[in-house]
């Protein structure tokens, strides 16, 4: 048994001898001294009268299972750490920012761009950029747009005009 998990281990020999059943996960040593992640799973066993005569436990080791586990649970950590700055730069900056969706529709905007198009949040997440952006660009947007769909770019920049909500 695992040092740290000697604590554990006697609880589990303490419901063992209440009659129950354990199933759990735990730590080993091997004999080299490696430890081991285990799913244990141990219960009473009794002779034929009926009496308590010992346990039959049984268990895998599971050391892959838990480094995927946590790398898994590090990854969601991060996530949220990077979520979290992503919302703040987007509520927090003074240049108007938003996500597109595939269909053209803002996802996602922030109150810069919101001042900028004279719209509230809720109203700019209805439009699309093409209804946002001046006829005159329009043809030349769309078609580095098609180009980044494709694949054939990662992104470009323009310089263009937009509509404002007051026309």
């Amino acid at each position: 048994v695992h040092p740290e998990e000697w604590a554990a281990s006697a609880q589990r020999l303490g419901i063992l001898s209440r009659g129950e059943t354990v199933f759990t996960r735990a730590r080993i040593v091997s004999r080299d001294g490696t430890p081991h992640w285990i799913r244990l799973h141990a219960k009473p066993s009794y002779d034929s009268s009926g009496n308590h005569d010992g346990v039959v436990a049984s268990f895998q080791v599971i050391d892959a299972v838990v480094v995927n586990e946590d790398f898994l649970r590090q990854a969601r950590i991060h996530k949220i750490r990077s979520d979290a700055r992503f919302r703040r730069l987007m509520e927090n900056s003074n240049i108007g920012m938003c996500l597109i969706n595939p269909d053209g529709t803002l996802e996602i905007v922030n109150q810069a761009l919101c001042t900028f198009f004279g719209y509230d949040a809720a109203t700019l997440r209805t439009k699309t950029w093409q209804e946002l952006t001046h006829p005159d660009y329009l043809h030349a947007d769309a078609a580095k747009v098609e180009q980044i769909a494709a694949g054939d770019i990662d992104s470009y920049r323009t310089t263009k005009q937009y509509i404002h909500a007051d026309g």
